[in-house]
C-alpha cells in the first residue's frame, strides 16, 4: 500500500493499535510525543523541521504525534505509550502554520490530520511526501539537511546534497493516448468502423524536456501515421519504420529546438484500425522507450484495454489523454 493510501486509513483505533502491537518505526513511519499543543517547546519544533527535511529528501513518510517510543530487544524504537495532546485542534493548526516556515525550500503537499476525542484531546498525523524540489534544509535551530534511513534520520553529507541539487526539477516524460471514433463505411465484409489512437508525450516533471526521443511499436492491427505537433514542429523528425513481418514502429528524434513544457501534451503519432463488426476486439499493446536531456530514460509497455476501444466505437467525442 502506498504511503498516502495508508495515511488515509489512519483512525483512533489504528493509532491505539500501534501501541498495543508494539509497532516498530521504519523508513516511512515515525512516532513522536509532544511537549505542548502550541509547539512552543524547542524539541517539538526541531522534531517537525527534521521530519519535513528527512522525509522529503527521502521516500516520504508519516509522523504520528502523541505516541512515545522505547527501544525493543533488537534496538528498534517501537510505539510504547499513548500520550494524548491536550488541545489537538490547536496543535494541528500550529502544524499548518509552521510547516512552510521550518524547512527551505518549503515542502509541497504536506497533509496534517487530527484524531480527536470528545474533550479535544487526541493525536495527529503528518504526511510528508517525497519531493523533487530538494534538497530541503531543516530550520528551527538545525540548519542541516537530513535523510531517512531505517528508523533514523542522518545528516546529509556534501556528496548527498550535491547529488540532490543535480537531480532537482528534472523533466519526466510519459506516453499518453486518447481514443476517438473515425469514419464508418461498408465493404464486402459488411460494416466497419475506424478507431483512432493519438499518442502524445506528456512532461510530468518540473522543468522542460529538451530534445525528446521516443521509440514505440504497436503489437496489434493498427497502422501508424505522423500526427499533430510532431509533424509540424521544426527540428522534430518522426521516422516511421514499417518493415514487412514486423510490428509497426515509429521513432521521434527531436533536436534541441524541440521543447516539451510541463503538463503540455506533444502529439507524436496516430494509429488507426478498421474494426469489422464480426471481428472480436483485442487490447492494443504498445512497447516504448522515452528519453530527453536530463530526463530518466523510461522503457515500458502500455496496454489499451479492449473495453476502452469498444467505448470509443460507441461515441463520437474524443476522450481526454490517459
Amino acid at each position: 500500500m502506498a504511503i498516502l493510501d495508508f495515511f488515509h486509513t489512519l483512525d483512533l483505533a489504528k493509532i491505539e493499535g500501534f501501541v498495543a502491537d508494539g509497532q516498530e518505526e521504519h523508513l516511512s513511519l515515525e512516532f513522536k510525543s509532544v511537549d505542548g499543543s502550541d509547539l512552543h517547546a524547542g524539541s517539538d519544533r526541531k522534531n517537525l523541521a527534521r521530519a519535513l527535511s528527512g522525509f522529503a529528501n527521502s521516500a516520504g513518510g508519516i509522523v504520528v504525534w502523541g505516541v512515545r517510543t522505547r527501544p525493543n530487544k533488537t534496538g528498534l524504537d517501537v510505539a510504547a505509550e499513548l500520550v494524548p495532546i491536550p488541545n489537538v485542534s490547536a496543535f494541528v493548526a500550529k502544524l499548518h502554520e509552521l510547516t512552510p516556515l521550518y524547512v527551505t525550500p518549503p515542502v509541497e503537499e504536506v497533509i496534517h490530520r487530527k484524531f480527536g476525542r470528545p474533550d479535544d484531546s487526541g493525536f495527529a498525523a503528518s504526511f510528508i511526501p517525497e519531493s523533487d524540489r530538494g534538497p530541503h534544509m531543516a530550520l528551527a535551530g538545525h540548519h542541516r539537511y537530513f535523510k531517512r534511513a531505517g528508523d533514523r534520520y542522518y545528516r546529509m553529507e556534501h556528496f548527498d546534497i550535491s547529488d540532490m541539487f543535480g537531480r532537482r526539477q528534472r523533466p519526466a516524460l510519459r506516453l499518453a493516448y486518447s481514443l476517438r471514433l473515425g469514419s464508418s463505411f461498408g465493404g464486402p465484409e459488411g460494416q466497419a468502423k475506424e478507431v483512432r489512437i493519438t499518442f502524445s508525450l506528456v512532461n510530468e516533471g518540473r522543468s522542460s524536456a529538451v530534445a525528446p526521443y521516443a521509440r514505440f511499436q504497436i503489437h496489434s492491427g493498427f497502422r501508424l501515421h505522423p500526427a499533430g505537433a510532431a509533424s509540424q514542429a521544426e527540428g522534430a523528425n518522426l521516422h516511421m519504420a514499417l518493415e514487412q513481418g514486423k510490428a509497426p514502429a515509429a521513432s521521434l528524434v527531436g533536436s534541441t529546438d524541440v521543447i516539451i513544457h510541463p503538463k503540455v501534451p506533444f502529439q507524436i503519432a496516430e494509429a488507426t484500425a478498421e474494426l469489422w463488426g464480426h471481428h472480436a476486439l483485442e487490447p492494443c499493446r504498445v512497447t516504448y522507450l522515452l528519453a530527453a536531456l536530463n530526463a530518466e530514460t523510461i522503457e515500458d509497455e502500455l496496454i489499451i484495454p479492449a473495453a476502452e476501444i469498444a467505448a470509443a466505437l460507441d461515441r463520437s467525442v474524443e476522450a481526454g489523454p490517459r
